[in-house]
């Protein structure tokens, strides 16, 4: 066979490189358009939360949103018209308010409605312009409805009707609103017990939870408490005239499903109260950084210090400890460790707990502590009760 000429060698050469330049910029177009659809993914579900630019927290996106916890999504346009079928769309982006409604009485489903206000006939006959958007389940149901501010929504609860305007979202146009109806509290009641071998019982500590103080707090505490989360829990940082701290599961899988699922904090207004002993709260590193610890106001906190309590954001109550406070159960705990020892104390080392071996650390290094042997809402105990019947 004769061999090929150089100016044929030469086009064979530079057909062989055109199309290999063209498979490599095919193949950069795939990797980049998947990129961009991961990216574009991502902005989608945290605009349709409500925010802007910003990198969402993933667990905040993708958690909330698929975890089967809602029930249901509808959205409004600017007219007040819905569509309980709604999704958001590749592209969507969403400026005005994302609600998340949440029932959490123990016993009664709730329907939700969106408040048209009335039409008016030739004959001056009015009626309502009124509009279902879901049912919400007892014990922690939730309904998301994309809507703007001003409009109106309700239900009823034991006969009653109660009313709910969307106003003053926060930064991210995300509002949490609990749906109790005139129910002002909801007990919650943990069992105390003496060291990690559940002999020797304390006492119950119980708190009176205050939904409408702090609706995104208190959802998120009972939503844990449902979940077992505080079932085993270590009381691992008790300093006298200051507070205790809880909140790092036992159940490893718990833990770490948690550890990073932060909530957006509670509004600060003028009326929210202001700290007192007994007064319950999450506690956190910075904004919109509470995930699952707890800490309660120790009896003879100083006055300066219960002022310094809910500076920070992310430091609202929730709750309030029922009972004699100054006497109680929390006077029981045992306190001989003191703070955390980056604080000057000799206690536990709070980041350690959240290792797989952090509860053998405990009972090898902090044998004396006191735990929570179980934490559970007190009408929802005698719901599941009369339900096993």
């Amino acid at each position: 066979m004769r061999a090929p000429s150089f100016l044929t060698s030469l086009l064979i050469g530079l057909t062989v490189f055109i199309v290999g330049v063209d498979a490599l910029r095919i193949l950069n177009r795939h990797v980049d358009e998947s990129n961009n659809q991961v990216e574009e993914a991502k902005e989608d579900a945290w605009a349709w939360e409500g925010g802007g630019n910003e990198e969402p927290p993933p667990e905040r996106v993708f958690r909330e949103y698929n975890d089967g916890m809602y029930e249901g999504i509808a959205h409004h346009d600017d007219e007040g018209e819905g569509d309980e079928n709604f999704m958001p769309e590749e592209g969507d982006r969403y400026h005005n308010t994302v609600v998340t409604f949440v029932n959490e009485l123990p016993d009664q489903s709730i329907e939700v409605y969106w408040e048209g206000g009335e039409d008016v006939d030739e004959h001056g006959a009015t009626t309502s312009k009124r509009k279902f958007e879901g049912t919400l389940s007892p014990r922690g149901g939730r309904l998301v409805v994309n809507t703007n501010e001003g409009h109106e929504f309700s239900y009823e609860v034991d006969g009653e009707r109660h009313y709910i305007t969307i106003l003053n979202p926060n930064e991210y146009g995300d509002l949490h609103v609990v749906l109790a109806g005139s129910r002002e509290e909801l007990l919650v009641r943990c069992d105390l017990r003496q060291r990690d071998d559940g002999t020797s019982f304390i006492g119950p500590l119980e708190m009176s939870v205050r939904p409408y103080w702090a609706p995104r707090g208190a959802s998120r505490f009972m939503e844990l408490v449902r979940r077992g989360y505080y079932d085993g829990t270590a009381l691992n940082r008790v300093v006298p005239n200051f507070l205790v701290q809880f909140g790092i599961a036992k159940d490893v899988d718990l833990r770490n499903e948690y550890s990073m699922s932060t909530i957006f904090d509670d509004f600060h207004h003028d009326d929210n109260p202001k700290f007192e002993t007994g007064y319950v709260s999450f506690a956190g590193s910075g904004p919109d950084s509470r995930t699952t610890e707890i800490f309660i106001v120790m009896p003879g906190t100083p006055q300066g210090q219960l002022d310094y309590f809910g500076t920070n954001s992310w430091e609202t109550p929730f709750g309030v400890v029922v009972g004699d406070v100054e006497r109680g159960v929390l006077t029981e705990i045992y306190s001989g460790y003191g703070d955390m020892s980056s604080m000057g104390g000799k206690g536990p080392d709070s980041s350690r707990i959240y290792d797989v071996d952090g509860y053998d650390y405990l009972r090898d290094e902090f044998p004396k502590l006191d735990y929570i042997d179980r934490c559970y809402i007190v009408d929802e105990e005698s719901v599941a009760v009369t339900e096993e019947l």
